[in-house]
């Protein structure tokens, strides 16, 4: 299992970017490994010879480079390309490489210059802007107890304090939404700050969970790999439920001045009952949520998978495809036909649902890219909390907040916690895939499979 992460990146194309220097920054931080200093050198009739660092010390043979020459030329001819062949070419010479280190990413624009045929130039590793390889680090210096955020000098914060901060930083209107909060309690009810802050410390723990889906397929192989990201998945549902329902119980005590039969306890986004009667007295946070609308759709999506770890849970399995000259045993996450339908039928403004990560394979059953749906159901969350958090900000009950000052330090921290969290631009695999199975035990289903066809050939 590899603990460390590694990036090559194509600094000529990406100069431009403004985020560069916070992500060259990381190159300084002991398990990380961000490289920008790569020359290639041609040696006619001969291997081309790569030259990293500094230093210039480490040096890595590989094909002649006017391979990627001629091809880069190509790409960069067809209709509607926006790159030069310079920057495909690097983009090509740094892809071997990176495969050749066993690097996870190459940081370069190119990526939409490579079409459905290229597949094979650069199936592993990703091409990922600056944005998205911040995602990357984020994901992965949050499993730390002190976390690097970055910036030279270099800022680091407890894990413990990142999460929330986080959360803090990345919701819309979430500061305001808490400084009013905090202007509107009386000494008397101040018992409901309570669940206002759980909605931070739970997204946080959300977010906790996301990473630890990406970092598992990110290291880990195979079957256990899988699992591994299913179990960090049981507390994106959790933790994002959760700070829906505290949310929840803050519209009630603070909203509804006339709840009736109603208690604290019934209120919940997704319950029918409780948000006519929210929406009596704020129609404009009720409707956020409202059945049929996007966030409406997509907070049932997230509720009802929630709720089926009360049921059969989600699995891995083996999907095996045989081709005709190449074949393929991948572990997958299997969902169950009954849930799998379910959110199809409550999420049906956001189809098509392949592009958030569920699948049906052509034998009819239904899987899930986990990674892609973990990143969907937070991406869900953090916007619906947000424009929740917005609504009520209008609603005559809460006070306006005081403005938020905060010395330039720790503004500062807020932004790299926000430049580091990019829910939604995390670079997972996309579409039906899941993780290839082992050679041997590749081997050992494609005999069995291939045994089982002959004796019923014989037969």
């Amino acid at each position: 299992m590899r603990n460390t992460l590694s990036l090559l990146v194509d600094a000529a194309s990406v100069v431009g970017d403004p985020e560069l220097p916070h992500l060259l920054s990381f190159d300084q931080v002991d398990g990380l490994s961000v490289e920008q200093q790569v020359t290639f050198i041609e040696q006619p009739g001969q291997d081309s010879i790569a030259v990293l660092g500094k230093a210039r010390t480490n040096h890595v043979s590989f094909a002649p480079f006017h391979q990627f020459k001629r091809i880069a030329a190509r790409i960069a001819a067809r209709p509607g390309c926006q790159f030069t062949a310079d920057v495909i070419e690097r983009a090509l010479g740094l892809s071997f490489l990176a495969r050749r280190l066993g690097a996870d990413a190459v940081v370069s624009p190119s990526r939409s210059a490579f079409g459905p045929s290229d597949r094979g130039l650069l199936d592993v590793p990703a091409l990922v802007t600056v944005a998205e390889a911040l995602a990357l680090i984020g994901a992965h210096a949050r499993q730390r107890d002190t976390v690097p955020l970055g910036g030279t000098p270099l800022l680091v914060q407890q894990r413990t304090e990142v999460y929330p901060l986080t959360a803090m930083a990345i919701i819309p209107n979430g500061q305001d939404w808490w400084s009013s909060c905090v202007r509107t309690a009386s000494p008397e009810r101040q018992e409901w700050l309570g669940y206002a802050e759980a909605v931070f410390k739970r997204v946080g723990q959300a977010l906790r969970g996301r990473d630890g889906v990406h970092e598992a397929l990110r290291v880990g192989s195979g079957r256990s790999a899988i699992l591994d990201a299913l179990y960090h998945f049981d507390v994106v549902l959790t933790s994002s439920v959760g700070a829906l329902d505290a949310l929840a119980r803050v519209a009630h005590e603070v909203l509804i001045e006339a709840p009736g039969k109603l208690t604290g306890k019934d209120a919940a986004w997704q319950r029918d009952e409780w948000r006519d009667a929210l929406g009596k007295e704020a129609p404009d946070v009720a409707a956020v949520v409202a059945p049929g609308t996007r966030l409406g759709s997509g907070l049932r999506v997230l509720t009802n998978t929630r709720n089926s770890i009360h049921n059969i849970p989600l699995d891995e399995y083996l999907h095996v495809e045989r081709g005709g000259h190449t074949s393929s045993v991948e572990h997958r996450v299997m969902i169950a036909p009954e849930l799998n339908q379910r959110l199809r039928d409550v999420g049906a403004p956001l189809a098509p649902f392949d592009r958030h990560g569920l699948h049906t394979d052509r034998a009819g059953t239904p899987f899930l890219n986990i990674a892609e749906f973990a990143e969907r159901l937070l991406t869900w969350t953090i916007e619906i909390v947000g424009e929740l958090l917005g609504a009520m900000l209008s609603c005559r009950q809460l006070a306006r907040g005081d403005p938020l000052h905060l010395p330039p330090i720790r503004l500062l921290e807020r932004q790299f916690c926000a430049a580091l969290a990019r829910v939604g631009t995390y670079p997972c695999r996309a579409g039906p895939v899941g993780l290839p199975a082992g050679p041997s035990l590749h081997r050992t289903v494609m005999a069995s499979i291939h045994r089982t066809h002959v004796e019923i050939q014989e037969r």
